[in-house]
């Protein structure tokens, strides 16, 4: 098994950094950082669903863009 993740709770993204760091080796390519629009992505996964005002989707529009 590699990784576990469970499943039905209420995050709608389940990441887990610790499997984005390391180097490359001959069996597996390390993968590429997050670039601007994952990290943005990110910021407004952890902000609450209840409350989310509409100006986070523009400014991930402009990151997009």
């Amino acid at each position: 098994m590699i990784a576990e993740h469970s499943r039905g709770g209420a995050a709608l993204i389940v990441t887990d950094d610790a499997h984005y760091e390391g180097c490359s080796t001959d069996r597996v390519i390390a993968p590429q950082p997050l670039g601007k629009m994952g990290r943005r992505m990110q910021e407004i996964a952890a902000t609450g669903v209840q409350r989310r005002s509409v100006d986070i989707y523009a400014r991930l529009a402009e990151v997009a863009r």
